[in-house]
C-alpha cells in the first residue's frame, strides 16, 4: 500500500512540474525547443481583449494603442504568480500590462491577483485563444510567457518567468526597434 502511494504521489509531482514547463517535444521530426527569453517575431495583429474580464482587479483594458505588455499566466503556476508583483511595480511605472490568466475558472486566477496587489487588468483565456492567434510563436501549454504588442501587433514574445524589471525592460527596448 506505501509503495502505491509512494508512485501515486511521484506521478502527481511530474505532472505537477509538467503544467509549468520550458520545452515542447514532438516526435514529427520538428524541433520544438524552445528557447527562454525575448525573441522576435514577424508581427501579427493580435485582437485584445481575448476572454472575460476577471473582476477583481477592477480595470478594463482602454486601448492597444502603443507599446502593451501582454502576460500569460495561471494560478497553478508558482512561476508565474510570484512574477504578479513584479508586473504589477512595472503597470505602475508607467507601462501599459494585461494579464491572460489560462485558468479554467477566474475564481482561481482572483485569489493569486488579490494575493499580489494586481490592479492592471486581466482576462480569462482558458482555451488559449491568445496562444491560437499566436501561431506557434509560444507553445500552448507555456506558462508564464509574455508577448509585446506595438498598436495591436505582437512583435516580441517572451518564454519563461521574469526575473527582474531589467528583464522587462530588454523586451520593451526591442519593441521601440521594431515599430
Amino acid at each position: 500500500m506505501l509503495r502505491w502511494l509512494a508512485t501515486l504521489v511521484a506521478v502527481a509531482c511530474a505532472l505537477a512540474l509538467a503544467s509549468c514547463r520550458a520545452a515542447d517535444s514532438s516526435t514529427d521530426g520538428r524541433d520544438d525547443t524552445v528557447v527562454l527569453g525575448w525573441t522576435q517575431i514577424k508581427p501579427r495583429h493580435v485582437q485584445l481583449p481575448l476572454g472575460d474580464p476577471i473582476p477583481t482587479t477592477g480595470a478594463t483594458l482602454s486601448t492597444t494603442d502603443g507599446v502593451v505588455l501582454v502576460n500569460i499566466w495561471a494560478s497553478y503556476c508558482v512561476p508565474c504568480k510570484k512574477e504578479l508583483s513584479l508586473l504589477q511595480s512595472v503597470s505602475a511605472a508607467g507601462t501599459t500590462v494585461v494579464g491572460i490568466s489560462r485558468d479554467a475558472r477566474a475564481s482561481f486566477a482572483e485569489d493569486s491577483l488579490q494575493t499580489a496587489g494586481v490592479t492592471y487588468p486581466n482576462y480569462l483565456d482558458s482555451a488559449a485563444d491568445l496562444m491560437v492567434a499566436l501561431d506557434g510563436a509560444i507553445p500552448m501549454n507555456q506558462v508564464p510567457s509574455s508577448v509585446i504588442l506595438v498598436d495591436g501587433d505582437a512583435v516580441a514574445v517572451h518564454v519563461g518567468p521574469f526575473e527582474t524589471a531589467d528583464d522587462i525592460d530588454t523586451g520593451l527596448r526591442l519593441a521601440r526597434t521594431t515599430s
